[in-house]
């Protein structure tokens, strides 16, 4: 009993561990990734480009990865093993800072009621209309370039079909999902947020030598020498164990966010421990009612509740909420005050310059840094992030078929800048209104540079954003299903974090990860849950390809995660097409005489 006792709490410990180092790491991620943004904002300011910092990090990203791959191939395997969970998680997280746009609106930006109608219906036609367009278009253009190279039979090991296997671009010819595992592998506690850190095992060096079959990753908490396997069967370790990333946030909120507010006024912990409290139980809501035994009766009707929980409309509507409450406590001006707390409105790679060089930043002069612009934050490292997810794809985007989406996204990025534009005023829109739909679906973080420039509403713009990531991840389970879209494998759809298929899970206890027993390689019959396999182009239809485009044209960057977060194949295509529809937005809105044209066609 005590051995027994001995075991489950150096599992405990060993489990605990490994979740803090894997949180360590995603901090060092994101510290590195606004460093990087940092640098390449001091880079672009002599151009006047600052804000393209996060969009070229992303290139740069890819780039870099792609390059160490071409120079040494088993980086992939370093990647594998430290830093894709942490990507992973990154991404499955950022949803946060969406939503932060629509808190920030003001009762006195907000327009008369028949400006909003207008807005609204222009939102819609001008949704339709692209929405349509760019699909029909893109299926119609990259089914006719299939057509033209899928006259050369497919290689022998290539894959031929999207349900067949990947397979590894690794030297060693491993199993990828041994990598797709390692260092994502989760406790069966249930806490799926978190992060475990891999350690190699005694058996990867037998592997290298020959003399042991490939296996399953194993976690901290596993002796590789002992067959002995301990059962944590305590209710309470387990509950705390799977809640604790809400239960962690609710006492920081009651015992550090409301005291410093009460005595120092000091109210940025009290936001964003709230905020984290209010993002952490939307996201597990919503997984939670997904495998709960709730409306059974009615398959339909339980994914429409569920696809309504989502994470990124729960937090906005509820952090509205408590902003509108915390200001109507401080009375006459609470809310702008409130609001001023919440966010400063400055990237913090302008509050670094600006600490730096020792100039005042005009809309900010404090240099302010709220938890709205933490959330931000996270976003802008995310956005940076997925140069490594493209890169894992890297084969498909240097194909005839990513070649052909660049020139796609070119082309709707000068159709939707002008006509979008052009409609709105048609419809009875101001100037500036109208001028916000010319980025009405580009990222946020090339959005706002852009309206700038041509005179546009930016709450507006704001508005339209968010609104249009929020309603596409409403719709997205509904229409990809119908058009048979495919994913990578069956991914958690709220953290992106694959779940081993090496846990031993009995109900509420948590048990040590064993050793798979299989000693075979993967079959043709399985598909790996591995976005890393470098298949080629050809494993893509038109429909999942042309569906990636109208994603990243109209979802942009809320379009984009949800991708990654279902481990949709068309995910590197929606990144792709985000980016260059973004850049070739800023380009038309900016640069003369794209500018001086479409300011004159909405002036008329």
């Amino acid at each position: 009993m005590a051995d027994s006792d001995a075991g489950i709490w150096k599992l405990r410990w060993d489990t605990a561990v490994a979740e803090g180092a894997g949180y360590l790491l995603v901090a060092v991620v994101c510290l590195a990734s606004e460093l990087l943004i940092w640098g390449l904002s001091r880079t672009l300011a002599a151009a006047g480009l600052e804000f393209f910092s996060t969009i070229v990090g992303m290139a740069l990203v890819f780039a870099l990865s792609t390059a160490c791959w071409v120079v040494w191939k088993r980086t992939d395997d370093f990647y594998r093993r430290w830093l894709k969970a942490r990507v992973d998680f990154i991404n499955a997280h950022l949803g946060a800072g969406f939503a932060i746009p629509m808190i920030m609106l003001d009762q006195d930006e907000m327009l008369n009621g028949g400006e909003i109608g207008r807005v609204i219906g222009s939102f819609i036609a001008t949704n339709i209309v692209s929405w349509v367009a760019v699909f029909l278009l893109s299926v119609a253009t990259i089914g006719a370039v299939t057509k033209l190279t899928s006259q050369s039979p497919p290689r022998e090991g290539s894959v031929s079909s999207e349900k067949s296997v990947a397979p590894s671009s690794s030297d060693d010819g491993s199993s990828s999902a041994e990598f797709e595992d390692n260092g994502q592998t989760q406790q069966a506690t249930g806490s799926r947020d978190g992060l475990l850190l891999s350690i190699p095992r005694a058996s990867d060096a037998e592997k290298q030598e020959g003399s042991a079959p490939a296996q399953g990753p194993l976690n901290l908490g596993e002796q590789a020498e002992a067959p002995r396997a301990y059962v944590d069967e305590s209710s309470t370790w387990s509950f705390f164990s799977r809640h604790f990333p809400i239960l962690l946030s609710l006492a920081l909120v009651f015992t550090v966010g409301i005291p410093l507010t009460i005595t120092i006024h000091e109210e940025r912990l009290f936001d964003g421990f709230t905020l984290w409290f209010i993002w952490i139980s939307s996201v597990r809501a919503q997984r939670a009612f997904k495998h709960s035994q709730m409306c059974t009766f009615s398959a339909p009707l339980k994914r429409a509740l569920a696809t309504l929980m989502n994470p990124v409309l729960l937090t906005t509507l509820l952090m509205t909420g408590y902003t509108r409450a915390k200001a109507s406590v401080l009375g006459p001006g609470g809310l702008a005050r409130t609001l001023q707390t919440f966010s400063g409105g400055t990237h913090l790679y302008a509050l670094w310059t600006a600490a730096v060089s020792g100039d005042e930043i005009p809309s900010n002069p404090t240099g302010w840094f709220g938890a709205g612009d933490a959330a931000l934050s996270i976003l802008e490292c995310g956005i940076l992030a997925w140069g490594f997810k493209l890169s894992e794809c890297r084969r498909q985007i240097f194909s005839l078929t990513g070649l052909v989406a660049i020139l796609l996204c070119t082309a709707a990025a000068a159709t939707n800048v002008f006509l979008s534009v052009l409609a709105s005023r048609a419809m009875g829109l101001h100037v500036t209104e109208a001028l916000s739909f010319a980025a009405r679906s580009t990222t946020l973080a090339l959005a706002k540079p852009a309206t700038e420039a041509i005179g546009g509403n930016s709450p507006v713009n704001a508005m339209l954003v968010v609104s249009n990531g929020i309603l596409g991840q409403l719709v997205y389970p509904f229409i990809l299903d119908k058009l048979g879209v495919s994913k990578e494998g069956d991914g958690d759809d709220e953290t992106g974090i694959a779940e081993s298929q090496q846990t031993v899970t009995t109900n509420e206890s948590t048990s040590v990860e064993a050793p798979s027993s299989s000693n075979t390689s993967p079959s043709t019959n399985t598909y790996m849950p591995n976005s890393w396999h470098q298949s080629t182009s050809s494993t893509d239809s038109p429909v999942t390809v042309a569906a990636g485009i109208a994603i990243g044209i109209n979802g942009a960057a809320m379009g984009v995660s949800y991708l990654y977060e279902t481990r949709s194949r068309a995910a590197p295509y929606a990144a792709l097409s985000m980016m260059v529809f973004g850049v070739m937005t800023v380009v038309f809105t900016t640069v003369e005489p794209f500018k001086g044209t479409l300011i004159s066609l909405a002036s008329r």
